[in-house]
């Protein structure tokens, strides 16, 4: 399959992340040739049965024994797999940030008209992308807490293990997005998904109000004002950064072609002073 073409990239991903457990999860083509996960092993089903049994909102408040239970696990069968509960969070991190890969690039293949002019692919690239995450809950509070909260408690090695599998789902994110609009680059594409991923991380939390802060919406219209919708706002921040990445690459071009442009002219200038001043070394 070409690079850039649905699936492709996925397989990337898949490819380059290191796994914290042999035989976890895949991404593998099915006939009809489109991705879908499949489940390998014993930790791989923790992790399913984990993620089944609660909601997003308590997983990163619920200890280990509390997982387990929820999930019908002896706790010791969870850390026979996992050296603890953030560890177990970041296997369900890793494979909810798959399964949303595996779902949006469907969704992109289906929405964005790639002969479609660029302003209208951006356009259908970022309410994608944000209605997409919108729809996994799951993944959008595993994010938000993935630096303050699951990387704290695991070894350097599970640390790195995730580091690098997280990195390899941006790079796949990235070239989704630069499959839409391929005027981006390779670079700025990744830099685009890098900066959705923080966005979404950073939003997420402040786009899920406790009770209180709802009741204090409901009571008092200038705060309710200022709450953030999650979906409009990470749609904003991809039209804002596209747009300003393709015109940065715009000014790079252009001040790389007034480089040469001066690099030329001056060469000209060269090459007409030395008939002169060979003249004057004659008269000499």
């Amino acid at each position: 399959m070409p690079p850039g073409e649905p699936g492709s990239v996925l397989r990337g991903a898949s490819a380059r992340a290191t796994r914290l457990s042999p035989g976890r999860s895949r991404l593998s083509p099915g006939d009809d040739g489109q991705f879908a996960n499949t489940t390998l092993d014993r930790p791989s089903a923790v992790v399913i049965r984990v993620g089944g049994a609660i909601t997003p909102a308590l997983l990163i408040s619920t200890s280990t024994g509390v997982l387990s239970r929820r999930a019908g696990l002896a706790k010791s069968n969870v850390l026979r797999y996992f050296e603890s509960r953030e560890a177990v969070l970041l296997e369900l991190l890793d494979a909810a940030w798959q399964d949303w890969l595996v779902q949006l690039d469907q969704d992109l293949s289906a929405a964005v008209d790639r002969a479609a002019p660029i302003t209208s692919r951006c356009d259908r690239l970022a309410a994608v992308v944000a209605a997409s995450l919108a729809a996994q809950p799951m993944l959008c509070d595993l994010i938000s807490a993935q630096a303050a909260v699951l990387e704290r408690n695991v070894s350097a090695q599970v640390a790195a293990q995730y580091k690098r599998a997280s990195m390899a789902c941006i790079d796949a994110l990235g070239s989704l997005m630069r499959r839409c609009v391929p005027e981006l680059g390779e670079q700025d594409a990744v830099k685009l998904a890098g900066a959705t991923i923080m966005t979404a991380g950073a939003l997420w939390p402040h786009t899920q109000p406790s009770a209180a802060m709802l009741a204090a919406y409901e009571d008092d219209p200038e705060l309710a004002a200022m709450r953030l919708d999650f979906t409009a706002t990470i749609r904003e921040v991809v039209e804002v950064v596209s747009a300003g990445l393709l015109a940065g690459d715009g000014r790079r071009e252009r001040s790389r072609a007034g480089e040469a442009a001066g690099a030329q002219r001056d060469e000209d200038g060269e090459q007409q002073r030395r008939p002169g001043q060979r003249g004057r070394h004659r008269v000499l």
